[in-house]
């Protein structure tokens, strides 16, 4: 089980980071922070813990978005991915990111490299954020 967190802040952007040429899995692919829940810890005491290893700050919000079933090497992995904002001075873990920045939350995201199922899960952000926004209503 793995658990990732798609990062905004109040600019309307999403953060990403870029995944290592080293990494066994996508490399140089962009995706949400996150990774392996180890043991017995529950969800969001991992994702504290991966998101401190990787970025080096802390979480001041997050809420559970949606889970996704997908399959890697022939093994079912459940991801499950919230929405949050950090506290800190980004310091990328190297080993594991070549590149980190903020997008403008726009359909334009789809287009980038994405690593394992995540083009999916920023198009369902993307749904999700364009249905909360107001609409006009033609009479």
């Amino acid at each position: 089980m793995v658990v990732d967190l798609i990062i905004i802040n109040d600019e309307n952007e999403v953060f990403l980071v870029k995944r290592s040429k080293n990494t066994e899995h996508f490399p140089e692919c962009w995706s949400f922070p996150g990774g392996k829940i180890d043991g017995d810890e529950d969800k969001e005491t991992a994702l504290r813990r991966e998101i401190k290893e990787e970025l080096n700050v802390k979480i001041s919000e997050m809420k559970f978005f949606k889970s996704y079933d997908y399959i890697l090497e022939g093994k079912i992995i459940h991801a499950n991915y919230y929405v949050g904002k950090i506290n800190g001075k980004i310091g990328l873990n190297k080993r594991e990111i070549s590149e980190a920045r903020w997008f403008k939350i726009s359909p334009k995201l789809l287009k980038l490299k994405w690593a394992f199922n995540q083009r999916e899960v920023m198009a369902d952000f993307l749904d999700l954020k364009d249905s909360s926004r107001p609409r006009n209503i033609k009479k």
